[in-house]
């Protein structure tokens, strides 16, 4: 695949992961719409750091971030579905109904941990701390 069809590819997957971060932003979590946003939003982000990157290592002129910090948004992702399964788990086992009419919590059970929450604000630390790093490498180019 060529650097600009890598290039098109990830400005797509960058702009859904725009539409989906808006909606998040816009439903909040009570909202149906929430999980669909992060649906559209996190794996979108996740796919266009890397092909972003890919891209812009490939264009001659243009300085890429560097490879690893267009890994840690896929990174964390896999760390915050693994601690959304500890947080179910833990819930089931807390006899908490899980079915799809019942409410939110009011408060986390004894022995459910509240991880789920430091993982997704990890993914999207790393997802801005790309976007900086993406952001520089194209504004040092300039600069030359």
């Amino acid at each position: 695949m060529s650097a600009s069809a890598l290039g098109k590819a990830g400005l797509l997957f960058l702009v859904l992961a725009g539409v989906g971060q808006t909606m998040g932003a816009l439903f909040d979590i009570n909202h149906r719409l929430h999980g669909p946003a992060a649906m559209i939003g996190i794996p979108s982000m996740c796919l266009a750091a890397v092909l972003v990157t890919k891209a812009l290592s490939r264009h001659a002129g243009i300085g890429a971030p560097p490879v690893w910090s267009a890994h840690l948004p896929w990174i964390s992702f896999v760390v915050m579905l693994g601690t959304f399964a500890l947080f179910f788990s833990s819930l089931r086992a807390a006899g908490v109904d899980m079915s799809g009419q019942s409410g939110p919590l009011s408060e986390l059970p004894a022995g459910v941990s509240g991880y789920v929450g430091w993982a997704n604000r990890l993914l999207f630390a790393t997802t801005y701390l790309w976007a900086v790093f993406a952001s520089l490498s194209v504004l040092n180019a300039e600069a030359e």
